[in-house]
């Protein structure tokens, strides 16, 4: 099977009177979604990490598999708690362990996207797949994910 990725998604291939195929395509779900950061709340240290981090998230979105896509997400989503919680070098800390941090906060969604793009991450590896009898991580788990991305970050930076 051909691995290649697109920002398109076949939706239906059908063969029309004159022997032609008509192929209908679906555009990706992508970046229309995603909130502008305000640098100015992110410690000075984790602005550009967080930045960075983003602009791979997109870059992903657009051209890599929904494994790739997922990884992506996880970075952005501990960045972000990183310069939440402004954590830094020896303070940093797991994605599982940022989110936990949240507990008691007032910060329900922003803590429940980031257990998706988490719980999805790890479904992502093939040790978990097998340990648990997992599925593969499909196309439609990226899509999740770059929605939780969104939802995550107007949670708790903005």
């Amino acid at each position: 099977m051909d691995e290649r990725f697109t920002v398109w998604n076949i939706i239906n291939i059908e063969a029309i009177s004159t022997g032609e195929d008509l192929v209908t395509l679906k555009g990706r779900s992508s970046f229309g979604l995603l909130p502008t950061l305000k640098n100015d709340k992110i410690p000075a240290g984790l602005q550009a990490k967080l930045n960075e981090s983003l602009g791979t998230f997109a870059d992903e979105v657009h051209r890599s598999s929904p494994t790739s896509v997922i990884d992506r997400a996880r970075d952005v989503a501990t960045y972000a708690l990183l310069a939440y919680l402004d954590l830094q070098n020896s303070g940093a800390k797991d994605l599982g362990d940022l989110i936990g941090r949240l507990e008691g906060r007032e910060f329900v969604v922003a803590s429940s996207t980031a257990m998706i793009i988490n719980r999805l991450h790890a479904r992502g590896k093939a040790a978990e797949q097998e340990k648990r009898g997992l599925r593969p991580v499909r196309e439609e788990d990226a899509e999740l994910v770059t929605h939780c991305v969104g939802s995550f970050l107007c949670g708790s930076i903005s």
